[in-house]
């Protein structure tokens, strides 16, 4: 049996930071090109769609459907790590989006 104890992932948001929807060829697109990013350095990586949501300085509720994209590797490296925040990092900014949410074993880390 293959053990990977070491897990990153990526949250690939469905909106903007306007809150207008992602073309739905270039949310697709970025899902799947960050399913690449992983599957070249760990060997693969699974994408699900989640609904995210948080409470607004007006006290409503915003929700957001997105998608996250995990990867399980058996060693998990300093360089990896920086690799998988460099590539999130883009992602924010090609989507334009506020932030973006990269989890490296468990923790919840928020790139603004």
């Amino acid at each position: 049996m293959l053990t990977l104890s070491h897990h990153l992932a990526i949250v690939v948001p469905s909106e903007r930071k306007d809150k207008s929807l992602i073309d739905p060829d270039v949310y697709e697109a970025e899902v799947n090109a960050c399913i690449r990013f992983f599957s070249e350095m760990n060997g693969g990586a699974t994408a699900f769609s989640a609904k995210g949501g948080w409470i607004l300085p007006d006290g409503k509720l915003a929700l957001e459907t997105v998608s996250v994209v995990v990867s399980f590797t058996g060693t998990l490296t300093e360089d990896m790590i920086e690799r998988t925040i460099a590539y999130a990092e883009s992602l924010k900014n090609r989507v334009g989006q506020d932030a973006v949410s990269v989890i490296v074993d468990g923790k919840l880390h928020i790139l603004q």
